[in-house]
């Protein structure tokens, strides 16, 4: 009887903790605060443009940027968050293809954040089509500034590659598939909002995904 109910005690106990690490873990889960898969337009992205050179569809199930011309170019979704602070982040899948195979110089394409067309100010993390990636942008709106110049990383694929900013503890990480390539303070502001896609010339880039989580 002795050995029946220490068995009962043991099951108990192991159960209570079982249920109290989960309760534990649900807390300590990101939340998706906005995410689309580009099946179709759910009225936050642009599917036109007067930008010459720029062509904006979603096209079989993805979200599709081309770009011929020179200098970059920015669409993001407003406001996001919904004033929301603390820890947060941005993700997306995408994946790019040069529009001229034959030509010498490489351009990049990704993830913007902080995008203000009043002042033509906004940051950006790209990757390049032969496996760099960098992080710059235009604080004032007119100059470019460097934050990380083009890098490899190991963590680059062929294919579709997942790009993902998070703002935490007042820093910015960059990850791609999971792996934190670089990290930085904000600058402007200490927000992720205004986030969208940047891209450079003579690339089609195609976003399988983008979703704005809430860290814990």
């Amino acid at each position: 009887m002795k050995k029946h109910m220490m068995i009962a005690v043991v099951l108990l106990l192991t159960c209570s903790n079982f249920i109290s690490c989960k309760k534990e873990d649900v807390q300590q889960k990101e939340t998706i605060v906005y995410e689309t898969n580009f099946n179709s337009n759910d009225g936050n992205w642009r599917s036109e443009t007067t930008e010459p050179g720029v062509t904006l569809q979603f096209k079989d199930g993805y979200y599709q940027i081309s770009k011929t011309t020179a200098g970059s170019y920015y669409v993001h979704a407003w406001e996001l968050f919904n004033n929301i602070t603390g820890n947060t982040a941005i993700e997306a899948s995408i994946a790019l293809t040069n529009i001229n195979a034959g030509t010498s110089t490489i351009y990049s394409a990704g993830l913007e954040w902080n995008g203000n067309e009043t002042t033509q100010s906004g940051f950006a993390f790209r990757i390049f089509t032969n496996g760099k990636f960098h992080v710059g942008g235009w604080p004032d709106g007119n100059t470019y500034v460097s934050y990380k110049d083009a890098t490899v990383s190991n963590a680059i694929r062929n294919g579709f590659n997942v790009l993902r900013i998070e703002l935490r503890s007042g820093r910015l990480h960059f990850l791609i598939n999971g792996a934190e390539v670089y990290s930085m303070p904000p600058v402007n502001d200490a927000s992720l909002d205004r986030a969208g896609f940047s891209i450079g010339q003579n690339l089609i880039l195609r976003a399988d995904y983008f979703k704005a989580l809430r860290l814990p």
